[in-house]
């Protein structure tokens, strides 16, 4: 099936500062990005994303984001986004 010119929402529950967003989100991102697929990512981010540490830990990720032709918006968690319904 090709790829090339396809565009893709994607949207994680897992920030991309989080554990998965690092090592799968991200590496999967970057992959469909090299075989030409667009992609806007939504990605919800815990409140420590928007932090300056975070904004720091993310430039580098935003670059590659960005070099993969892609868009990002990073969305605030809601409040016990995680937590298990009664």
């Amino acid at each position: 099936m090709a790829l090339e010119g396809r565009r893709v929402l994607f949207i994680s529950y897992n920030g991309m500062l989080d554990p998965l967003g690092q090592s799968q989100v991200l590496p999967y991102l970057r992959e469909l990005a090299k075989r030409g697929v667009r992609f806007t990512l939504l990605s919800f981010e815990r409140p420590k994303a928007f932090t300056a540490e975070g904004f720091a830990r993310c430039r580098p990720d935003c670059r590659d984001v960005a070099r993969a032709s892609a868009e990002a918006s990073p969305c605030r968690q809601a409040r016990g986004a995680h937590r298990r319904p009664r």
